[in-house]
C-alpha cells in the first residue's frame, strides 16, 4: 500500500513538474518576444494540449526504471536526463511526422526540457525526503557482512529509502561479498531464492 502511494505521488509530482516547465518555457519565450520584437501567437493551452510530450516523458522515465528501481540522487539524475533526451527526440519526431512542427515554437519545447532537467531531480529530492519522514518511502533492508561504511551509505540516504531490518523481515538484502567466502555467499543466495519461491 505504501509503495503504491509513493509511486502515485512521484508520478503526480513529475506531471506537475512538466506543467510548471511548460509555463516557465512559454513565458520565457514571451519575454524574449517582447525584448527582440519577434511575433509569437501561440497560447499556453496549445502546449498543454501536446499530450505526446507527457506520454513520452513519463514513458521514458518508466523505461529507465526511475519508478521501479531505487537509485541514489546522482545516478537517478543521470537516468532522468537520459530519459528527457530521448523523450525530446520522440516529441520532435512526432511533430515532424504529423507535419505540425511549425505549429509549435521549438524554442519553447527546448526550454521545457531544459527546465525539466532541473525541476524533476529537485522535486524528487524534496518529495522523497518528505515521503521518507512520513514512512511511505521506506523499504526494509539487511546487510550481510560487517561493513560500517556500506551500512552508513545505504541507511543514511533518504533518497534510497532503505531502513535497517533483521534478516527475516527484510525485503532487500545487500551482500558484502568481500568479507564472505564464495561457498557461504552461494548458500545465502540459494537460501533467499528458495525463500522467494
Amino acid at each position: 500500500m505504501k509503495n503504491s502511494i509513493s509511486f502515485l505521488v512521484l508520478v503526480s509530482v513529475d506531471v506537475l513538474a512538466i506543467c510548471i516547465a511548460i509555463i516557465m518555457a512559454f513565458y520565457t519565450r514571451t519575454m524574449f518576444s517582447s525584448l527582440i520584437e519577434l511575433h509569437f501567437d501561440k497560447s499556453l493551452s496549445d502546449f498543454f494540449g501536446l499530450y505526446m510530450m507527457f506520454i513520452s516523458i513519463l514513458g521514458m522515465l518508466f523505461y529507465e526504471g526511475v519508478y521501479s528501481k531505487r537509485f541514489d540522487f546522482w545516478h537517478e539524475t543521470k537516468q532522468i536526463i537520459k530519459s528527457l533526451f530521448f523523450a525530446f527526440l520522440l516529441v520532435m519526431s512526432y511533430l515532424a511526422i504529423t507535419k505540425s512542427v511549425d505549429d509549435f515554437s521549438r524554442f519553447v519545447i527546448v526550454f521545457i526540457f531544459i527546465y525539466l532537467a532541473i525541476l524533476i531531480p529537485l522535486f524528487k529530492n524534496i518529495v522523497k525526503s518528505l515521503l521518507f519522514k512520513l514512512e511511505f518511502w521506506q523499504k526494509k533492508a539487511y546487510v550481510y557482512g560487517e561493513d560500517e561504511f556500506l551500512q552508513k551509505e545505504i541507511f543514511s540516504n533518504h533518497y534510497l529509502g532503505y531502513v535497517c531490518s533483521d534478516l527475516n523481515s527484510a525485503h532487500t538484502i545487500f551482500v558484502n561479498s568481500q568479507n564472505i567466502k564464495s561457498k557461504d555467499l552461494q548458500k545465502i543466495i540459494d537460501k533467499e531464492l528458495h525463500a522467494a519461491d
